[in-house]
């Protein structure tokens, strides 16, 4: 959900052709879930999506994930996952 890529061109394409697609680390590696260790995640992944600043940034997203998961009552995973597989309505 943080890298959206392939939802330009990919994701059309194999809905178009029948074609499932399996998302790889749809949390982020635990980030959106905000099931991580904030000292050290950023050291582990090399990647900009992950530089110690952005996480920063994207910490806002995190919060308010949590904040709608606690008043629907649910995990933010299954907040998460729900969210995208209702974005990409062919994915079962």
């Amino acid at each position: 959900m943080m890298w959206r890529e392939p939802e330009d061109k990919l994701i059309p394409l194999l809905e178009k052709l029948g074609i499932g697609f399996v998302p790889f680390a749809p949390l982020c590696k635990g980030f959106l879930s905000d099931a991580y260790d904030k000292n050290s995640f950023h050291v582990k992944l090399n990647a900009p999506r992950f530089s110690e600043e952005a996480l920063k940034k994207n910490q806002v997203v995190v919060d308010l994930v949590n904040k709608i998961a606690k008043e629907k009552k649910v995990k933010c995973s299954a907040l998460l996952v729900s969210a995208l597989k209702k974005q990409l309505g062919f994915l079962k």
